[in-house]
């Protein structure tokens, strides 16, 4: 590994990784009201990288951790050393920013973000004339970007939303009202209640949307009466013959999985040995114990 790094690459590493030089630099260079909540006794330089191959022969990054009041967080250096400098440098440092949060949630499984408090170390031969704040990389567009970006995201919760509303919405309002209740033990009802407005959508000739639909329900809805369901498309809505058909068999073939998947489970739960069990129903080893697990999990 030490071999393909850079000159540069190699001396950062080796000299930056020194407690006495990362007390100093940290101490010269945070700015005021963050050195004041982080601990510098606590830094500590990490191994992990966050820089693409590509880019490592123009920046080195160095991450450390260190203590921000009672929590850990991040100092993250990225030392550039390219010829000229990179415009688009902060988009990208918001990049790494973002991976070293989703690396900190996955080793510690913490349920907060850390804090990642971002340097860079420039050393190209020319002057670094570029904005360091990533909103000027917007342009002509920066007020909404300002407006938008790091603010609270706009939620359209489905559950909130009356059905009255929804019907004032045809194209939109049908897949909301399907997906709104697609948890409930029986669908039909609720597809019932949207055919006048998929025969409208009909009329306009998106046939794709109705099938689109169609196909969601069967895979994700409960419908336990499926006979009356596929007799519903065949008297509500003008679908081919030959779609509707396939549809049944794909029921059908459902309801042979759900029978052999019961089959499978009652022989599992008499202590019958699970090699045995997929000799029997033909069902992998593999799938056979994935389908244990989930159905003990229900029944917790």
């Amino acid at each position: 590994m030490t071999k393909h790094l850079s000159p540069h690459d190699r001396l950062v590493r080796t000299i930056m990784g020194k407690p006495k030089v990362i007390k100093e630099f940290f101490n010269n260079y945070l700015p005021t009201h963050i050195k004041s909540v982080v601990n510098l006794d606590s830094i500590k330089l990490q191994k992990e990288s966050f820089i693409d191959d590509k880019l490592r022969l123009q920046i080195t990054d160095l991450l450390y951790t260190a203590q921000f009041g009672m929590r850990q967080g991040y100092l993250y250096l990225l030392i550039e050393h390219a010829s000229s400098p990179n415009k688009h440098l902060s988009f990208r440092l918001l990049k790494y920013k973002i991976a070293i949060m989703d690396h900190h949630l996955k080793i510690t499984g913490d349920k907060y973000l850390p804090v990642v408090y971002p340097l860079i170390l420039y050393s190209g031969k020319r002057p670094f004339n570029y904005s360091t704040d990533i909103f000027d990389l917007f342009g002509d567009q920066r007020r909404l970007a300002e407006d938008i970006l790091y603010k609270p995201y706009q939620l359209v919760d489905l559950r909130l939303i009356s059905d009255e509303e929804l019907k004032t919405q045809l194209w939109f309002g049908v897949m909301a009202r399907i997906m709104k209740y697609i948890y409930s033990k029986d669908i039909l009802p609720y597809f019932k209640s949207v055919i006048l407005d998929l025969r409208n959508i009909e009329k306009n000739g998106d046939s794709d949307y109705i099938y689109n639909i169609i196909s969601y329900l069967f895979e994700t809805g409960g419908v336990p009466n499926k006979a009356e369901f596929i007799n519903t498309i065949k008297t509500g809505l003008s679908i081919e013959e030959e779609k509707v058909m396939t549809l049944a068999e794909q029921f059908r073939a459902e309801g042979e999985t759900i029978a052999l998947h019961k089959m499978a489970l009652k022989m599992l739960n008499k202590g019958l040995d699970t090699k045995e069990v997929s000799q029997i129903t033909e069902i992998s080893e593999k799938d056979l114990c994935e389908l244990f697990a989930k159905t003990k999990k229900r029944q917790e």
